[in-house]
């Protein structure tokens, strides 16, 4: 069996803009290149959305099948949450 590979959390503070792109490019990048890393995007205190703006910034780097989703993700906070797997 293959090892998992190397994942990267990007945290921004509402999870909807620096974060998302930057994960996007990373996956993209990776993958071009084949390394063995998947990136993630979530917030310390989300957005109920992400904003067109970046949806369309973002489907520059990714098909829409492999868009995460249209919703930020809550990641790690000061209290000791845990950012999503």
């Amino acid at each position: 069996m293959p090892p998992a590979p190397t994942r990267v959390a990007f945290v921004c503070l509402h999870g909807s803009a620096k974060s998302v792109l930057a994960s996007e490019y990373l996956n993209r990048v990776a993958g071009e290149r084949g390394l063995d890393l998947r990136a993630t995007a979530s917030g310390r205190e989300p957005d109920d959305a992400i904003p067109g703006n970046v949806v369309r910034r973002r489907s520059s780097f990714h098909s829409a099948a492999t868009w995460m989703g249209s919703c930020p993700r809550r990641g790690p906070s000061s209290c000791g949450a845990r950012a999503p797997p």
